[in-house]
């Protein structure tokens, strides 16, 4: 039996009996001892360091580096404004959020519709990111103040215990003055760092409370917008003919409607405070389009081209300005509330009932006006929907209009190809208009919603879409007349080939999103999109090789794509 003394060169060649084994194993392993031991004794010096007494002869220079940097401290704590300008912008989200949540709460007791619940979930994100936002500030400045905090009291020990061996050792009395001062500045320093981060503390708290606030009206906002269509088939208002449930409502009408469209000026006000500088960009954007377009009209009536000065884009350039500037509105102005929704909406639809006027036949010209007379009772609707009964009855009176001009569309419609689509049209816009008045009528609030929102808010967008695809095409069609492109051969020769294939795809991308549009009002949208997901990700393998469809689709695309160009590279 071998002795636990044995050397460690003897216990080395009995494990690794090869000399070169051995002699790399100790190359490796000696040098941890002498790592370890320069590691403790740099931790044990750091300590010594943080810890140990200033000698009293270099009290003197110490105690003035010491005094700079705790000036640098206090001049840092006083010019720091992040916590003045944090709870300045607090202070008005606050008032944003107690206003938007009261009308929330209304609205979500009249069992909005699913445009209604999408603003609402917008408009609270925002503000949601933009609280992250704020309390992301806070921490990494409370965080900056708890460093401080901790560099403030290593000096205080150690200038602590250079008092207490200055004392001991029987120091000058100017040397003890002198560290007494020091002291009592480190102790002033460290309170005002300590009262920075109280009052950070304190207005994180208040951002958790407000966070806390938002967080309960999505998930209000996402349980109503659940329950849509599990009650779908359910009655969930009283009839319209049970007057007596009403006369309370009644008696409430105008006080409610008062204060609900007081709440919406206030939130319009705010938003508008607070987005001051995104005005601007909109206003440059429309006077930029508006001078462009003005621009292009005279160019093409000096170079007599007949066929676009009858474009809508050259006869209507400030309505064309406008639908193409409201087209970027929800990027200069995210999640604008109702009010500003309303009047954006409106903005965007008058000039297009300007611009599909001229395109369409002269019969059928009342039809884009009565589309702007519902879209104001729809906005109506949507700006009341915080007070009870009455956006039942807008709607009622929406749906009785789109009833009646879609009996007087199927009236006037001839006989012609183009006419008979006006007359299919005109049937579906009276059996859905109809089934919702019903619907609402009866007490089902949320089935004639869903019917008859799909119906205008379809309607408003193929108008908007249709007077935007006209001024694209136009535009497309007046830059291919100018230079830089009029300067290329390709365009020259094959000009009206490639303003017919523009004009096929942008038609496919309004059908597109027509089509998307309508699938999200009806509530199938994200239904259809997973699906869709899943089967583009579905994968088929032969032996090492693996296909999804969505890779089928995309080889489809770039064949098409290749076949298209083409024609114009020959």
């Amino acid at each position: 039996m071998r002795s636990n003394r044995e050397p460690c060169w003897l216990r080395l060649s009995l494990c690794f009996p090869h000399s070169w084994q051995c002699l790399v194993v100790a190359m490796i392993l000696l040098p941890l001892p002498a790592r370890a031991q320069q590691t403790a004794e740099t931790d044990a010096a750091s300590q010594l360091s943080t810890q140990a007494p200033v000698p009293l002869s270099d009290v003197l220079t110490e105690s003035e580096s010491v005094s700079e940097s705790i000036r640098d401290i206090r001049t840092d704590l006083t010019a720091d404004r992040s916590a003045a300008l944090i709870a300045g912008r607090l202070t008005p989200l606050t008032r944003e959020i107690d206003t938007r949540l009261r009308e929330t709460r209304k609205i979500l007791a009249q069992h909005p519709s699913v445009e209604i619940l999408g603003s609402l979930d917008g408009e609270w994100r925002r503000l949601r990111r933009e609280i992250s936002g704020i309390n992301r500030s806070l921490s990494g400045r409370v965080h900056e103040l708890d460093r401080q905090i901790g560099q403030i009291d290593d000096l205080a020990k150690t200038w602590e215990q250079t008092f207490t061996a200055a004392s001991q050792s029987t120091a000058p009395t100017e040397v003890l003055d002198r560290l007494k001062s020091l002291i009592e500045e480190i102790r002033q320093a460290r309170a005002a760092v300590q009262g920075q981060r109280a009052r950070g503390l304190s207005l994180q708290s208040r951002v958790s409370v407000q966070d806390g606030r938002v967080t309960n009206v999505l998930d209000s906002i996402e349980q109503a917008r659940e329950s849509i269509l599990s009650g779908l088939l359910l009655r969930d208002s009283s009839p319209l003919w049970k007057i007596g449930s009403h006369s309370s409502s009644a008696d409430t009408l105008r006080q409610d409607s008062l204060s609900s469209f007081a709440r919406q000026s206030e939130a319009l006000t705010t938003y508008t405070v607070r987005h001051v500088a995104q005005l601007p960009i909109a206003i440059a954007l429309f006077g930029s389009l508006t001078a462009g377009l003005y621009w292009a009209r005279r160019r093409c009536r000096a170079l007599a081209a007949s066929e676009n000065a009858s474009s809508p884009v050259l006869n209507t350039p400030i309505a064309a300005a406008l639908v193409l500037t409201l087209l970027f509105s929800g990027w200069i102005l995210p999640q604008a509330p109702r009010f500003l929704q309303a009047i954006l909406g409106a903005l965007a639809l008058v000039p297009s009932v300007w611009i599909v006027r001229r395109l369409i036949p002269f019969e059928f010209r009342p039809v884009p006006y009565a589309l702007l007379a519902c879209f104001m009772l729809d906005q109506m609707r949507s700006i009341t929907a915080a007070v009870e009964f009455l956006p039942r009855l807008v709607f009622l009176a929406e749906m009785l209009l789109i009833s009646g001009v879609a009996a007087w569309l199927i009236r006037c419609a001839g006989e012609q190809e183009r006419a008979k689509r006006w007359k299919i049209a005109g049937y579906l816009a009276l059996a859905i208009a109809l089934s919702a008045a019903i619907a609402s009528a009866a007490g089902y609030t949320t089935l004639s919603t869903l019917l008859g929102n799909a119906l205008v808010r379809s309607s408003y967008l193929a108008l908007i879409l249709y007077a935007a695809l006209e001024v694209l095409d136009g535009l497309v069609k007046l830059a291919v007349q100018m230079r830089p492109f009029d300067a290329l051969a390709a365009i020259r020769r094959h000009r009206d080939q490639l303003g017919r294939q523009f004009r096929r795809g942008l038609q496919l991308i309004a059908i597109l999103l027509w089509a998307f549009a309508l699938m999200k009002q009806l509530l199938l949208a994200e239904r259809m999109l997973s699906s869709a997901r899943d089967f583009l990700g579905a994968e088929i393998s032969f032996g090492s090789i693996q296909i999804s469809a969505g890779d089928v689709l995309a080889f489809v695309i770039t064949l098409w794509a290749a076949f298209a160009v083409s024609p114009l590279i020959r």
